[in-house]
């Protein structure tokens, strides 16, 4: 008889069960082509249930071609039900960002940069407004929408980038994304062919660089100065499709670019029929004066200009936007068609009343006036534990700054150690393609955590470079 266990508490159906389990039987070649099986009767005495479960079962199992049946005659393996098993390699080990949420990793500092304040989120009026966007709207909204985005938050996003960054464009040249990585994503595969090249300053965040090598890794890489993206070594010999960059505050390193060399960066640009990608990912956060002009404005017939909500509000909104030359409009289009059709038409809605109730200014006036706070705390708290020992730069725009340190290399080994005391940190080499690139420099990012949780992250970074045995003179920090 068939050695076949029911379990009477499982969620499964006992007819799944006994469905499954002689599936697998035949197709591990435990039963095999043309064997005989138990009648119904026969089964289900055997196991105790009752016969129409047997019946169902072996239904399914004949409507799929496990079995046949003849007439008079009984129920019979079919030809062709062998499937040959191929051993599973192991899984690999969980990526640190799937573990974010895991109790046992709660007590570790992250200064992970570009992390907003979640727990600041004005999830009220956020809550309410979709609320009334799922009771007020149309029937249509729940149906398909052009990838473009609704044009409801392109307007919106128009009046609000006049408003905050005097940045004038218009809904047309708008297309609602998923964020700056999908528009990333869809700009390769849209202007890049296979052997074609594009340029990118460094360092750049990795994950940025990682996105466009995806579909092609024919970069060239200009290392930025203390003034951002160096223009004169910009090469005179390349044809490139795009020019990557982060003008008003340069990713990792918090520069801005002067106004003399966007001038030269947009004459190459021109003068090589290129296109120039202005990622604008956090300027909303400026600290010390006015906001930096965006390079969009000097030239609009050359700039794909890049913005995102993940910032501002939060990541898991999923919506970000680009404003493109009207040639592009289509062939981008028909590309975010072909990736994920349309961003949801709810959230966008959503969005869209959020930011023309002035919400979306009112909560960025007060998460700035919050992260100057943070800031200031982060800074004041590096120097009271470091002195001299630490120069800072990069400290007047966005979520994060650079803290470089005397006498110390960030390696791998001692990056590994930090995390085991508790905090994690994020050496600015891991963005750069040159070797040994400010190994004693790391990307502090405040924005989503307090006083206590900043003080207490300098001290454990303290803590931890003077157990590692640096020597002078962390050997006699106080």
């Amino acid at each position: 008889m068939l050695w076949i266990e029911v379990d009477r508490t499982s969620q499964i159906p006992i007819i799944r069960q006994v469905y499954q389990q002689l599936r697998d039987k035949i197709l591990k070649g435990e039963l095999v082509s043309g064997e005989k099986i138990p009648g119904s009767r026969e089964l289900a005495s055997h196991l105790h249930i009752s016969r129409n479960v047997i019946l169902e079962a072996y239904h399914m199992l004949l409507l799929e071609g496990y079995i046949i049946t003849k007439p008079n005659v009984g129920t019979f393996i079919s030809e062709g039900t062998l499937l040959r098993q191929n051993i599973l390699s192991s899984p690999q080990k969980t990526d640190d960002n799937e573990i974010l949420l895991d109790q046992s990793n709660l007590d570790r500092i992250d200064f992970r940069s570009g992390i907003p304040a979640l727990d600041l989120l004005p999830l009220k009026k956020w809550s309410h407004i979709k609320s009334q966007v799922y009771l007020d709207s149309s029937y249509n909204i729940f149906g398909y929408t052009h990838p473009k985005g609704c044009l409801a938050l392109r307007n919106s996003i128009c009046k609000y980038l006049l408003r905050i960054r005097g940045l004038s464009c218009h809904p047309e040249q708008v297309v609602i994304t998923s964020g700056s990585i999908q528009s990333f994503s869809i700009l390769s595969n849209l202007l890049l062919k296979n052997n074609d090249i594009y340029i990118i300053e460094d360092p750049l965040h990795i994950e940025i660089k990682k996105t466009f090598a995806f579909n092609n890794p024919n970069c060239y890489s200009i290392p930025v100065d203390q003034e951002g993206l160096q223009t004169q070594l910009l090469p005179s010999t390349l044809n490139p499709k795009f020019i990557f960059i982060t003008p008003s505050h340069q990713y990792p390193l918090g520069e801005v670019l002067p106004v003399q060399r966007r001038i030269e960066l947009i004459e190459y640009a021109r003068s090589k029929n290129c296109y120039i990608v202005e990622d604008d990912y956090d300027s909303e956060f400026h600290y010390m004066g006015a906001p930096v002009s965006t390079l969009y404005e000097l030239a609009p017939d050359s700039v794909i200009y890049v913005g995102t909500f993940s910032k501002i509000l939060f990541p898991a909104l999923r919506i970000g936007y680009i404003i493109l030359p009207p040639i592009l409009v289509d062939s981008f289009c028909e590309y975010k068609k072909r990736s994920d059709y349309f961003t949801s038409v709810v959230d966008q809605i959503t969005l869209s009343q959020f930011i023309d109730q002035m919400f979306l200014d009112r909560h960025v006036h007060k998460m700035r006036k919050i992260y100057l706070q943070r800031r200031n705390a982060l800074i004041e708290s590096l120097n009271s534990s470091f002195g001299s020992s630490v120069t800072i730069h990069g400290e007047s725009t966005g979520l994060h700054l650079i803290a470089s340190f005397k006498d110390v290399q960030f390696t791998e080994d001692l990056v590994s150690f930090i995390a085991l005391q508790g905090l994690k940190i994020h050496p600015v080499w891991l963005h750069s393609s040159f070797k040994n690139f400010q190994k004693n420099s790391i990307i502090i990012g405040y924005s989503h955590l307090n006083h206590q949780l900043i003080n207490k992250g300098i001290k454990l970074l303290k803590e931890s470079l003077t157990t590692w045995h640096l020597g002078p003179p962390y050997t006699s920090l106080k």
